[in-house]
């Protein structure tokens, strides 16, 4: 389902049903788009299922099989419905056909099965069944023809029930069970969960303890079923080591494989995102590993998942003597220190570790991702102890000598955040003063006159000496003006992220800290065949629907679903409410995101044109369209992505930008201007227009390509005047060398 157009139109009709448990419903359906018709039915059942056989004929209006909408209201008002394009019955969803019947071709249709006993529709009396073309440009010649049987319901009201004929289970009416010996379990009672008995015996876990009882019960006990006949005995619910935090791994220095794909969330909750936020953490639940290290020494310790062929990880380290009493003192979602690892990869670097301590080290996935792979502790001894220092109400790990450079209290070598309370919860991030880097608060750096990166990030992660992105991030190019119908005074505009050559742009984000805003002056404009991302602008409807091919969409690199100029779109999203956007209005979130992987190519640069005629390498990160030429667009959020070495980053990046005068005489692409202060087309009399866009012919006074006697006549008509039609020569004045220059090209060009 797209859009929401809410129908309350149509016929009803009155149908003969049979007796069956299976009740068939004949119809035909004529477009156009939004036609309804209505048949009443009077039976009685639980709606378990649906079977649809349709013969479906395409009118020439882009109207697919698929299209068809099912809705389906039982005697007490509760409803469903299913299929459909961009028509809704305002009913709860059971489903969409599959994607084989997203076509336009005419023929046979058939789906059986359609499982519908999770909607909950059941009851005595009439049931309404509604069937609609569901796009709302369908063609009148469109026609569905076919038979609905709908499973569960009877003629007239007579019951049916579960008849269980041993351990057998059917559903029949009361009269036919006791007919063929069976044991009636009530009217509308269903077959699930091994109504008649029967449900396998085996160990039932609940975590790692064990009982052995039937599926059922151990499923409304809320445990987890190891199989038919599996005992206790055989280590069904032992958990695999690192499992949970209870029985972590040991490790040492060096490398360890690890594999989250048949791990489990341990419970031990979500971390605490803050101490690494804007580095994409987001745990979401994620199935986890546990491994433990006691140090060795005091000194600088660093854990990596750095794997090539390994999956996005994100990593927590947690300090305490046992699972009771941890601390949380680091935890990273994405790094870019190291090389010839996979493209997302955690890096806890240099944590000040005390000799005798132990320190959890915990392995889980972006957004709940897991796979195999191989976590690597580094311990060199020595290293500059560090510990928990309070500046103000702020708290950041530093080195004695540090905490007290910067007018701060230290708690002592070994300490940690997350068990010294400085009086606030202030987030902390990477501070660059000149070319040296601090953990610290935004309010602090900017005491110390510095340069703050961002809550959470990392000094591992961040480059002070000048070689981060510099203070134009962004560019805009205005794609044209006047381009939807009946509002001249629009103007359109690409909105584009400065990566250079060889970079690519993985995401565009707002977090807690750094709110993604996308914003107009006035109002955006909306097609409502379109959608908030390039995803959802179909170029195949443009030849129906031209306007939509200007509809305001977020994007990275595409242009629409197709790709354009990629080879396909990709593009994700997670976490924006996109309503008030969609609405013509503003678009804000402090969680959200839009996003590629790594290896889709519409993250690639491409070289463009901007408003300000500089030539860029960029990536187009969204399409708008305002309705008046003096609105102004605001952007502002995180992005992410690799430079041409391979290397991560992420920053804010912000524009403002307007309406900039825009032709194109030539078509390709470019502003005229453009085209002419880069050198592309050469604008000999200075008037502002190329000269190929320009006519050709030096004595052609009147514009129809040759020079002849009606030229004569237009220069001495307009003689002493000023620019405009006999000025051949371009000089603002309408004179004698005009009238010699059309001489001297007569009969010519």
């Amino acid at each position: 389902m797209k859009l929401s157009t809410t129908l309350a139109i149509g016929c009803t009709a009155a149908l003969a049903t049979t007796a069956l448990a299976n009740t068939p419903v004949d119809f035909s359906l004529d477009g156009p788009g939004e036609n309804m018709i209505v048949h009443e039915i009077n039976v009685a059942g639980n709606l378990t299922h649906m079977d649809v056989d349709v013969y479906f004929t395409d009118g020439g209006q882009i109207t697919w099989a698929g299209d068809l909408l099912i809705g389906i209201v039982d005697p007490n008002g509760n409803a469903m419905e299913y299929g459909g394009f961009n028509v809704t019955l305002g009913y709860p969803v059971a489903g969409d056909f599959p994607a084989d019947w997203d076509v336009i071709n005419t023929g046979q249709y058939t789906l059986n099965g359609i499982d519908l006993s999770a909607m909950g529709l059941s009851g005595a009396g009439t049931w309404t069944i509604q069937f609609v073309d569901g796009y709302t440009l369908g063609g009148v010649d469109d026609n569905w023809t076919g038979t609905l049987t709908l499973g569960g319901l009877t003629q007239d009201g007579e019951p049916v029930g579960a008849c269980c004929t041993g351990k057998a289970c059917s559903i029949y009416t009361v009269d036919e069970c006791y007919a063929i010996g069976g044991d009636y379990l009530g009217d509308w009672s269903n077959c699930d969960n091994w109504a008649c008995g029967g449900a396998p015996i085996g160990a039932c876990c609940f975590g790692t303890d064990c009982t052995e009882m039937s599926i059922v019960d151990c499923n409304d006990q809320g445990g987890s079923f190891a199989g038919e006949g599996v005992t206790c005995d055989s280590g069904a619910c032992d958990a695999p080591p690192g499992d949970y935090c209870d029985n972590a791994v040991s490790i040492g220095v060096g490398s360890t494989s690890f594999d989250t794909s048949t791990a489990v969330d341990s419970g031990f909750g979500d971390p605490d995102e803050s101490q690494c936020e804007g580095t994409y953490l987001d745990w979401d639940g994620s199935p986890d590993r546990w491994f433990v290290w006691t140090a060795t020494g005091d000194g600088n310790m660093s854990v990596h998942t750095c794997d090539a062929a390994s999956y996005d990880t994100s990593l927590v380290l947690y300090e305490g003597d046992d699972c009771n009493s941890l601390v949380q003192i680091a935890c990273n979602g994405d790094s870019s220190i190291l090389g010839d690892c996979q493209a997302y990869y955690s890096h806890i670097a240099d944590v000040y570790v005390t000799q005798g301590n132990t320190y959890y080290v915990r392995i889980g996935g972006w957004q709940a991702a897991s796979g195999t792979g191989t976590v690597t502790l580094e311990f060199g001894g020595g290293g500059t102890p560090m510990g928990a220092c309070c500046i103000d109400e702020n708290c950041s790990i530093q080195t004695s000598g540090d905490c007290s450079t910067f007018g701060g209290e230290y708690h002592g070598d070994g300490t940690n955040c997350g068990n010294v309370d400085c009086g606030t919860s202030e987030p902390l991030g990477a501070c660059c003063i000149d070319e040296d880097c601090t953990l610290s608060s935004a309010s602090d750096c900017s005491l110390f006159g510095g340069d703050y990166q961002g809550d959470g990030s990392a000094c591992a992660d961040v480059d002070c000496s000048g070689g981060g992105p510099g203070d134009d991030t962004m560019v805009s190019a205005t794609v044209g003006s006047g381009l939807v119908s009946g509002e001249p005074g629009s103007f359109t505009i690409d909105l584009f992220v400065i990566v250079g050559e060889g970079a690519r742009l993985d995401a565009v984000a707002g977090t807690g800290a750094d709110i993604k805003m996308l914003a107009c002056s006035g109002d955006f404009y909306q097609n409502s065949y379109g959608g908030p991302t390039s995803r959802d602008v179909n170029p195949n409807f443009y030849p129906i629907e031209p306007d939509l091919e200007w509809d305001s969409r977020v994007t990275i690199g595409a242009i629409d679903s197709s790709g354009n100029p990629f080879p396909e779109n990709v593009l994700q999203e997670i976490g924006i409410d996109w309503d008030e956007f969609e609405n013509g209005g503003d678009m804000v979130t402090d969680n959200g995101t839009w996003f590629v992987l790594p290896v889709d190519a519409q993250g690639e640069a491409e070289m463009i044109v901007a408003d300000d005629c500089s030539t860029q390498y960029a990536v187009r990160i969204a399409r708008l369209t305002t309705l008046d030429m003096s609105d102004v667009i605001t952007f502002e959020g995180i992005v992410q992505g690799r430079d041409a070495n391979g290397d991560l980053y992420n920053y804010v990046a912000s524009i403002e930008a307007g309406y900039t005068p825009y032709n194109d005489c030539n078509d390709n692409g470019t502003n005229d201007s453009c085209d002419i202060a880069n050198g592309s087309s050469a604008d000999d009399n200075g008037n502002g227009i190329p000269d190929e866009c320009e006519n050709t012919c030096p004595g052609d006074a009147d514009g129809d390509g040759d020079s002849d006697v009606d030229d004569v006549l237009i220069v001495i008509a307009n003689f002493g005047g000023g620019a405009g039609q006999g000025d051949v020569d371009g000089n603002g004045v309408v004179d004698v060398d005009d009238l010699l220059q059309v001489i001297s090209w007569f009969g010519g060009c």
